[in-house]
């Protein structure tokens, strides 16, 4: 849902501060896809899925599955834990303002599994974690 891509975006860059999410992220955040050329490290947000929900023929909400990603070069993962757990902080049960919609909330839901690969002679670390939003 394009609102919720952008309300999710601007939260996140929103994060400028010290300690703030964007002091881990070189890369930026983007939505779907990095874009070249890639610098690392960078988070990756995308839709996963959407339910909505109905009380007879009314829908009064819809639930969107998002997953975030955050990649980093070089086999240790500290760093990118750390952002992982900044965006944590900042979307679970936190207000979000998206245009068009009355938001309800945001729940972490569970973790995506660590990922390794290798480019050339670097090693791409990743970890992640997906987030319930509801609006109405």
């Amino acid at each position: 849902m394009k609102a919720l891509d952008v309300a999710l975006q601007a939260k996140l860059v929103a994060d400028t501060g010290a300690g703030g999410l964007m002091t881990f992220l070189a890369g930026g955040v983007h939505n779907v896809v990095a874009t070249d050329p890639v610098v690392y490290p960078y988070l990756v947000y995308q839709l996963v899925s959407g339910n909505d929900a109905y009380t007879f023929l009314n829908r009064i909400n819809t639930a969107y599955l998002y997953q975030i990603r955050v990649i980093g070069r070089g086999p240790d993962k500290e760093a990118i834990s750390d952002a992982l757990a900044r965006v944590d902080a900042l979307l679970t049960r936190q207000p979000l303002t998206v245009s068009g919609y009355a938001f309800w909330f945001c729940q972490r839901e569970g973790d995506i599994p660590d990922m390794m690969d290798q480019d050339g002679d670097s090693v791409l670390m990743q970890v992640g974690a997906t987030y319930r939003l509801e609006v109405s």
